[in-house]
């Protein structure tokens, strides 16, 4: 019987330990004492650790890696570096380069066919990047340190980390700059600050960790699910993005399950002796037997009623805490209509021109060590004359920097703090009408309010019974704006309270109208909901789990571009402002159920090896375990699916056609050397073959009468008669005959893995032996021309690879489809952008 894995659990090797709750600081735990840098001695470990040290330390030259270039040029402004003339920055004892965001990927797999895959994980230079590297392993060799300045958290590290594994800098000393905001003097103050690299050891194995699973979950469980044909060729899976869609689909059949209740919701008017008239409302929603108000209404008008209660108290309204990125998205997303995406590039751009502080967080927390920084901030900008916000509140809310609660909390700070303005976000909040200071003006609305007095309310509650209904009449009265001032435009006027009756007071029932109602379905998710269920599902799993998953899935750098994953795929599709499971995605649902992998995607076993990471990050598992865990984890995966008895769904044509409707197959650059890759192009929907030859070959004509004539025609008249028969003979060639008439292997390989019904339809009616999808390379035939082997089949001619091939290819002969290189790049590609 098949053993499953479905994560650490207390009977898996991988143990769940307590996580040990850190000491409060605002950069994560350091690593445990024990050295993973080899034998060669560290800088700090030359040095030791006192004034001798930091002397010592000032006098080497240090190279400062940032994440960006225009990271990179902030920094040097704030440390007043000179720009050399090879375009990086350098001063006597500092110099200063730049990435741009990842640099390196992990290596393409060339003709891997068995599953499950477990890469050696090397790494190779991303398209475009080489120059990046070169300039860092140049000025590598004139500095004695570096300095990781790439953004402060788990994918910064792994930007830094893969860096220097990959340029062989291991070697050399190092130190982290945590940045929370590019001020210059967050800047000058985070550079004296520079802790030992080796402190972030942990930090790193988590973001390797995070990288390597992601990418054996989703290349993975895509192969294996597509070669069954439980997948379609346009969808894939991930380790984050498969319970994401799950989500979604539960929504939509507690919405198809959902069966409404009618009743009546009845709104009367009374009136006192006194002649004051006020409302009551009444609803049949919860009664075992309910009246028909409409049959009966005329005999209510007239009743006489009494006031069986009225009361008012005071209640306040808090303001909400600080934002975090998720808190950004739902905001924007409800005053603009902002998809997170767009919400995130905007709040990004704010952070690198120093409106806003670092913007990938979860936190809603501030160090206790701000209230100064905040204090002064607040005064700053209330000397302003004309700001975003009225003086007299932000100097309301200064001096109530230190009284406030729940704002400045050590504890609650991971990474990073929550979103606020800097000083010159603060006071240039008004000046643009641009999107991006759209979101600007909500992180700084929300971070002054945090700091001003709640607002108070006057609360009325009025029960009025009239036979054995009873009415409620609820008012709320805003006596105290608070922080609501901020929305006003106009000083609040004193409102006028409402009057209480005394318990008993006799009423008379004037009016009466009846409104049928009946109960709603929970709605379907917006993108905006979809990030609170992601962020906020930790609170529905196994009570062991709710700390790892205090943050939900994903985490808030990578949930937006999840959401965008999922719909790129059309798993999901939007209606009306919301989200839609399409019927693949329906399908798929079951087709788990089926394979038994509900479990291995559930919240449950996410919330599992979140908690595995976190673990990891704080030093209290080794990286080794968590990787052999997930190891097992995906070698589970791989054989249910492959000893699955069931038959897949039947995937039809349409289910592709979904994907690449009003698409044709177009050349692309992506392969060289005479081979290219098939691909999609939507530009020919429509269009005639004349159209679609001509616009290969030339501009079409805008003339009407050039329309009308074929590019035969056309060849005809220019007195080109060879020109028009290779013409005509090239017009009735699919892109599968051209591929194979010009011998171009993987593009004819492709073309038959997408569709090997359409593929075999068309070698039928040319007289042509079918390709099998089970393709065989251990004769030596090229994927593209590998025939079917069978009794009676007669043999095609084939071209035979060199002897090297050969045996490259007998190699790699396994069972099920064979990829061609391009074909797995682009799936490698695919399961590392899907978490």
């Amino acid at each position: 019987m098949m053993q499953t894995w479905l994560g650490p659990s207390s009977a898996n090797p991988v143990q769940c330990r307590p996580i040990v709750s850190r000491a409060p600081k605002d950069r994560p735990r350091a690593a445990p004492s024990r050295s993973r840098r080899g034998p060669h001695a560290t800088l700090w470990s030359m040095l030791g650790r006192g004034t001798v040290a930091a002397t010592a330390l000032r006098a080497l030259k240090k190279l400062v890696i940032a994440e960006k270039p225009k990271v990179a040029q902030q920094i040097a402004a704030a440390l007043k570096i000179p720009k050399a003339a090879k375009g990086h920055f350098e001063g006597k004892d500092l110099i200063i380069t730049s990435a741009c965001g990842h640099l390196l990927q992990h290596k393409s797999l060339p003709w891997i066919t068995k599953l499950p895959m477990f890469p050696a994980f090397d790494l190779e230079v991303q398209k475009g990047k080489d120059s990046y590297l070169a300039e860092i392993r140049r000025l590598a060799r004139h500095a004695q340190v570096l300095v990781n300045v790439c953004d402060a958290g788990r994918e910064g590290e792994l930007i830094f980390r893969r860096i220097q594994k990959f340029l062989d800098l291991e070697k050399m000393p190092f130190e982290r700059l945590w940045l929370q905001s590019l001020t210059a003097a967050a800047i000058r103050l985070a550079m004296d600050s520079c802790r030992p690299g080796e402190e972030y050891d942990n930090l790193a194995d988590a973001a390797d960790c995070r990288a390597r699973w992601d990418w054996l979950v989703g290349i993975n469980g895509t192969a294996v699910l597509r070669k069954s044909k439980w997948l379609p060729w346009k969808c894939s899976v991930g380790r984050v993005m498969t319970p994401t869609l799950l989500l979604v689909v539960q929504r939509e059949e507690e919405i198809e399950k959902f069966k409404p209740v009618p009743y009546q919701e009845v709104k009367a008017t009374f009136r006192t002796e006194d002649g004051d008239a006020y409302e009551g409302k009444h609803s049949t929603l919860h009664q075992a037997h309910a009246i028909d108000f409409h049959a009966t209404r005329e005999d209510w008008i007239g009743l006489e009623g009494v006031v069986l209660e009225d009361k008012s108290a005071k209640c306040f309204e808090k303001p909400q805490p600080l934002m975090n990125l998720a808190d950004l998205q739902r905001t924007c997303s409800r005053l603009f209509g902002m998809s997170p995406s767009a919400t995130l590039q905007s709040v990004q751009k704010l952070y690198e021109s120093e409106m806003v502080t670092y913007p990938r967080t979860d936190s809603r927390c501030l160090p206790s060590d701000h209230q100064s920084v905040v204090r002064g901030m607040l005064k700053s900008a209330a000397e302003q004359e004309e700001g975003l916000i009225p003086p007299e509140l932000l100097l309301i809310a200064s001096k109530a920097v230190s009284s406030v609660s729940g704002i400045f909390d050590d504890a609650k700070v991971t990474d990073h703090y929550a979103i606020i303005p800097t000083d010159k976000g603060l006071q240039k909040a008004k000046l643009s009408k641009s999107r991006d200071a759209q979101v600007l003006r909500q992180v700084v609305r929300h971070f002054v309010a945090a700091f001003l007095p709640p607002a108070k309310y006057v609360q009325q509650h009025r029960k009025t019974r009239v036979r054995d209904c009873v009415f409620t009449t609820s008012e709320k009265v805003l006596v105290e704006p608070g922080f609501k001032a901020l929305e006003m435009k106009e000083p609040m006027v004193k409102p006028k309270l409402p009057s209480l009756l005394k318990k008993g007071t006799k009423v008379v029932l004037e009016k009466l109208k009846v409104t049928d109602q009946e109960t709603k379905p929970p709605p379907r998710y917006t993108q905006a909901d979809l990030l609170t269920a992601m962020e906020k599902c930790g609170k529905t799993v196994e009570e062991d789990l709710q700390g790892a998953m205090s943050a939900g899935i994903g985490t808030s750098a990578t949930r937006a571009c999840i959401i965008d994953k999922v719909l790129l795929q059309k798993w999901v599709v939007p209606k009306n402002g919301a989200l839609q499971p399409s019927a693949i995605a329906r399908q798929f649902k079951d087709s788990l159920k089926t394979l038994g992998l509900t479990e291995n995607f559930s919240l449950e076993v996410t919330g599992r090896w979140e908690l595995i990471l976190k673990q990891i990050q704080e030093g209290h598992i080794d990286k080794d375990e968590g990787n052999i865990g997930m190891q097992k984890a995906v070698e589970d995966l791989v054989e249910k699916v492959k000893s699955c008895q069931a038959a897949p769904p039947a995937l039809e044509d349409n289910d592709i056609a979904e994907a690449s409707s009003s698409m044709t197959w177009a050349p692309t650059k992506s392969e060289k050397g005479g081979t290219k890759a098939s691909s999609f192009s939507t530009a020919s929907k429509g269009k005639t073959p004349a159209e679609k030859e001509e616009g290969s070959t030339r501009a079409a004509s805008s003339s009407r009468a050039s329309r009308s004539k074929t590019p035969v025609e056309k060849e005809k008249e220019k007195g080109s008669i060879k020109a028009a028969s290779s013409l005509k003979a090239s017009r009735s060639k699919t892109p599968l005959a051209k591929a194979w008439g010009r011998g171009e292997n993987s593009s004819v390989l492709e073309l038959c893995l997408f569709n090997a019904s359409k593929t075999n339809k068309y070698l039928a009616e040319n007289r042509c032996p079918a390709i099998h999808p089970l393709i065989d390379f251990s004769s030596g035939i090229t994927p593209s021309m590998a025939l079917r082997q069978g009794e009676g089949e007669g043999q095609h001619k084939s071209r035979k690879l060199p002897e090297g091939k050969q045996e490259q290819n007998a190699s790699c002969k396994g069972e099920g489809r064979h990829y061609s290189p391009e074909l797995l790049q682009s799936e490698q590609k695919e399961g590392r952008s899907v978490t």
